[in-house]
């Protein structure tokens, strides 16, 4: 090479060895930041201030403190994020539990459910460790009948007390009430719509039950009856490759926990695609090989990762109003528009925009 020269976005080199110019034309392209939601219309995430843990599975308590686990150590851990104290629990030596996997609060007492994968079974302890109840262990050889479980993993509990048992070992989900007692199944081994292979995550909303079918790749929707009603994540904007963990908004909106590619992923109600944040890496923001995250009510997000808990705070705003119109009057304007359906009451802020391209607040209404 014996000269270079540049114009605009076109690189020339002169390669004298090979008598010839070669000339290359660049892009320039941003890089995308891990913290950018796409789209970023509806998803807004920030960071906060994390935990320095290497734990698996985390779970927010209804009175507002943090359990985490650790699968190698069997340690459970509550976390006052208040007080900055803690409350430890060594499970194997208190509670004989083999290899605990899945973690989750009981809403409305605060007692907690453990999924031990190498006992077969789930347990209910207080949160003083105390234990209350377990299920789902058989002598049975192949322990597949109903109420049986085999290498539990996720779990998730409703309002009304029943436990939703990701049965990873037998390709289902199972229903518990709330003294351990079968209510129903769904699920079967295959890669059918409706079948399953290896279920890790399992998320509860007030009508149907949310599987992490990780082995077809995908999340499967059930009713309260167990019947299956859709898939999602296969298709659209993002593909899941390795999904592990979700949960539920108070609005039904769902997050998905696809670790491989360290994403989040957020679909509404009805399975579709709202966007996503995050991307593999060490760097604050980035998601390093994550394992489990909780979300509470207040949007508090918190990712179990190799190493770290990191917090973030997660704002999913609703969907715009439709068939907005417009009529005049003199001196006043009339607005019209179909109102959005939400769980929860929201406002509308209605703004007037000004000369320079600022915007002007007139009222909110409800």
């Amino acid at each position: 090479m014996e000269d270079i020269a540049v114009l605009d976005d076109t690189v020339y080199i002169c390669d004298s060895k090979m008598k010839r110019v070669t000339a290359l034309s660049l892009t320039r392209q941003a890089p995308l930041s891990a913290m950018a939601p796409v789209p970023v219309a509806r998803l807004q995430v920030s960071r906060e201030p994390g935990l320095d843990l290497d734990v698996d599975r985390v779970a927010w308590n209804p009175d507002g403190s943090l359990h985490t686990l650790s699968i190698a150590r069997a340690e459970l851990v509550t976390h006052d994020l208040t007080t900055k104290t803690t409350f430890q629990i060594d499970l194997k030596k208190d509670l004989g539990v083999r290899n605990p996997s899945g973690l989750t609060t009981a809403p409305s007492s605060g007692n907690l459910f453990i999924s031990d994968t190498g006992g077969d079974r789930v347990i209910k302890i207080d949160k003083k460790g105390a234990l209350l109840l377990e299920f789902g262990k058989s002598t049975a050889m192949f322990k597949n009948g109903q109420g049986e479980l085999s290498k539990p993993q996720g779990l998730a509990c409703s309002p009304q007390g029943l436990l939703f048992v990701a049965d990873s070992g037998n390709n289902r989900f199972q229903a518990f009430n709330h003294q351990g007692l079968f209510q129903y199944s769904g699920g079967e081994k295959g890669s059918a719509p409706g079948q399953l292979r290896t279920p890790t995550g399992i998320a509860w909303d007030k009508d149907r039950v949310y599987i992490c079918d990780t082995g077809n790749k995908k999340i499967s929707a059930f009713n309260t009856t167990g019947r299956f009603l859709h898939d999602m994540g296969t298709m659209g904007p993002e593909t899941l490759q390795d999904p592990r963990q979700l949960a539920v908004d108070r609005e039904g909106n769902l997050f998905v926990l696809d670790a491989a590619r360290g994403r989040m992923i957020a679909y509404d109600a009805l399975g579709v695609y709202i966007g996503g944040f995050g991307s593999t890496g060490k760097a604050p923001g980035f998601l390093n090989k994550p394992r489990d995250f909780a979300l509470n009510e207040n949007g508090d997000l918190f990712v179990a990762e190799e190493g770290r808990v990191q917090a973030f705070r997660v704002v999913l705003l609703p969907p715009a109003p439709t068939n907005i119109s417009a009529s005049t009057g003199e001196g006043y304007v009339t607005l019209k528009w179909d109102a959005v359906k939400t769980r929860i009451p929201v406002k509308y802020v209605v703004y007037r925009s000004a000369p320079l391209g600022e915007t002007i607040k007139l009222k909110e209404t409800v």
